[in-house]
């Protein structure tokens, strides 16, 4: 079986990786010792496989029963969405223009999760807040 991974419209980052006997069309052939989980980390350079940038984890803190969490140096487009979790319900969904800090305000008596969606080459993450 041979490890390739097919890659997005930059020719950069991995949509989907594989091993496979016949490898398909317009995929690069990866080493047969390649870590597939390692690699939905990593980007291609024309220095080659490098891992993606990641943005700095938010600060948090209590403030009484609520959470606070502050995330800076968000890059230009990042979309942050927050969303009840036991309700299945978006709350808020916001992307960054001009601002990179962001500081958000968790009410207490929900849980919550986080999406940070940065554009590329930047991973994305999530965190689950249950103040």
């Amino acid at each position: 079986m041979t490890a390739y991974a097919l890659l997005d419209k930059t020719r950069q980052i991995p949509v989907q990786l594989g091993r496979a006997a016949l490898v398909p069309d317009g995929a690069v052939v990866l080493p047969e010792s390649v870590d597939l989980d390692r690699m939905v980390h990593q980007m291609l350079t024309a220095d080659g496989w490098i891992d993606r940038p990641r943005l700095d984890a938010p600060k948090q803190w209590q403030d009484g029963a609520d959470a606070v969490m502050q995330m800076v140096a968000l890059p230009t487009g990042t979309v942050l969405r927050v969303t009840d979790i036991s309700a299945f319900e978006v709350l808020s969904e916001v992307t960054i223009t001009d601002d990179p800090e962001v500081t958000l305000h968790l009410l207490a008596g929900a849980a919550y999760r986080v999406d940070v969606l940065p554009p590329l080459p930047w991973l994305p993450y999530e965190i689950e807040v249950a103040p």
